[in-house]
């Protein structure tokens, strides 16, 4: 990618709305970066352009609830099931590629 900064990029997931920085090759294999509690997508900056390099398409999303994605008004709204289904839409955006998942602190529970 010819940009040092990722494109933002928005997910519709049913009711939800997925903020999210990419970088990289839409047609590589997806790596997707989970951030942790109370952290966001921008901690996975340095990582997204390595991925890249490594030949995936690298997204980072802000999970529901962070940065400009949707923020659900009930505490079920965040339960592990709901979280877990997000990730399972955003596999699915990806459109059948090859997904590695990666996590970090609560992003490593959900992955």
């Amino acid at each position: 990618m010819a940009s040092d900064i990722p494109n933002r990029t928005e997910f519709e997931l049913d009711d939800l709305t997925v903020a999210a920085l990419t970088w990289g090759d839409p047609s590589a294999p997806l790596a997707l970066c989970l951030h942790g509690f109370p952290e966001h997508a921008h901690s996975w900056r340095y990582q997204l352009p390595a991925l890249a390099e490594l030949g995936y398409e690298a997204w980072a999303p802000n999970l529901r609830g962070y940065g400009n994605s949707t923020r659900p008004p009930r505490l079920r709204d965040y339960a592990i099931e709901q979280l877990l289904q997000d990730v399972a839409g955003l596999i699915d955006a990806a459109g059948g590629r090859p997904v590695t998942l990666l996590g970090h602190d609560w992003g490593a529970v959900i992955s």
